[in-house]
């Protein structure tokens, strides 16, 4: 069952609550960024949690392992992305090179029987 705009809205605004009764400037600073990539589903299920808790330490823990995780995870994407790009660099100077050589071939070849 879709949850009204209102819903999500306030979902948001509690999850927000939580973000800013963090001391640490840089922790609170990283939850805000890594909640606004969050998707809607993944928004509603983390206020769920937040709802869930008895106590504030509780809700602190929450909001660690979820949106801590999600740090970690883009990292490793991005990671991941920077390795990608290696590969395809390399294959590309791999490629490149045989080319050149071909090429080089090529021209050797053709000034070899233009000389006989």
């Amino acid at each position: 069952m879709p949850l009204t705009v209102a819903a999500v809205a306030q979902s948001v605004a509690s999850i927000g609550q939580s973000i800013n009764s963090i001391g640490d400037v840089n922790k609170r600073r990283k939850y805000e960024q890594n909640l606004a990539a969050l998707d809607y589903d993944q928004k509603i299920a983390l206020n769920k949690l937040l709802m869930g808790a008895k106590s504030e330490e509780a809700r602190q823990q929450i909001l660690s392992e979820t949106l801590g995780k999600l740090n970690t995870s883009r990292i490793d994407a991005l990671g991941k992305i920077q390795v990608e790009k290696e590969k395809t660099k390399k294959t590309l100077l791999v490629v490149g090179a045989v080319g050149a050589v071909i090429g080089i071939l090529a021209f050797i070849i053709i000034l070899a029987k233009r000389n006989k």
